[in-house]
């Protein structure tokens, strides 16, 4: 089985961050479908948010938000896209505005979710303590 994927969506969130990987999963159903066929299993995901129904990015585009973070229950991929900052005092202040998710993401690795991230939602996953002792890497957005 295919594990879900939850794309955590944020106000000011670089659009490719959600839109590039939902293509690439899209393609991937595709060659999944040609395949293996009809009944090949397909990757599922799904725009998740902290509390908003519409995310709005960075260049304002705007994503809906097909649930809470605190609603999902189905173990799977948690996804954090990079938000657009402009300084080291904008990332700061957007770790220290983001405890309560860092805390929540801590919760629900530890109960067996995966989690991934990429540009400074990388800096989230370090700031929660998550990757303590771990290698990683990060992409611009």
């Amino acid at each position: 089985m295919i594990p879900p994927i939850y794309i955590l969506a944020q106000n000011y969130v670089s659009a490719n961050s959600i839109a590039g990987p939902i293509d690439i999963f899209h393609t991937a159903n595709l060659f999944i479908k040609n395949i293996v066929g009809e009944s090949g299993e397909q990757i599922s995901w799904k725009i998740i948010s902290m509390q908003e129904t519409e995310i709005i990015s960075a260049t304002g585009i705007t994503f809906k938000s097909e649930s809470l973070l605190n609603q999902i229950s189905e173990p799977g991929w948690i996804y954090i896209p990079g938000v657009v900052v402009e300084n080291d005092d904008e990332i700061q202040t957007y770790l220290n505005c983001n405890q309560n998710l860092a805390n929540k993401l801590t919760e629900l690795y530890n109960s067996g979710f995966s989690l991934a991230a990429n540009c400074t939602g990388v800096f989230l996953l370090a700031d929660s303590g998550i990757l303590d002792g771990k290698s990683v890497t990060t992409t611009w957005c």
